[in-house]
């Protein structure tokens, strides 16, 4: 058995094409740059890969303009929006799971890219912070104090301006990631 230390992932110089379709198929595997007989392929530990910064932060303007356009697409085409709101803010089983679900993504996004530049990045790190805040403000809050919440910003001309910020960073965020 190789030692963690023995395995060099420099540039392969072998042709991964030459391969059976069903080695390179598999998942988190490849070829090593100096391999031994007896151990042609090893696992790579996610955990120790190093990601570029800038290439995560395309890759989450992509999702998130994206997401950011269509729901700034439905707020404007969906004229119940408050209504459905509304149930949200009656249904406390219901109100839970998406303030898990926006918790989730709040720290997801704010433990993977925390990045504090003078750039379009700090909007990425700003939404995550922002998702994060709300998912815990969502459990925190009793059905009252939510209640109260939920009608103060949901006036038409607030859920209005709601879907044109969306929709503006939406394209923005967009723009950068497909085509920056």
């Amino acid at each position: 058995m190789c030692a963690r230390q023995d395995l060099n992932l420099e540039p392969i110089a072998y042709k991964a094409t030459a391969l059976p379709i069903e080695l390179r198929a598999q998942p988190g595997f490849i070829l090593l740059a100096s391999f031994y007989p007896y151990k042609l392929f090893a696992k790579i530990d996610p955990l120790k890969a190093k990601l570029n910064v800038m290439d995560l932060s395309f890759l989450l303007a992509k999702i998130l303009g994206l997401f950011y356009l269509i729901l700034g697409v439905i707020v404007f085409k969906k004229t119940e929006i408050r209504k459905i709101s509304e149930e949200l803010s009656k249904n406390e089983a219901l109100r839970f799971v998406f303030g898990l679900i926006i918790l989730l993504i709040g720290i997801i996004i704010v433990a993977i890219h925390n990045v504090w530049s003078g750039d379009w990045r700090v909007l990425i790190t700003l939404l995550g912070w922002l998702s994060l805040v709300k998912g815990f403000s969502s459990l925190w809050m009793d059905e009252a104090t939510y209640k109260k919440w939920i009608l103060k910003w949901d006036s038409k001309s607030m859920v209005t301006a709601g879907g044109a910020v969306s929709m503006v960073i939406g394209l923005y965020l967009s723009y950068i990631g497909f085509f920056i």
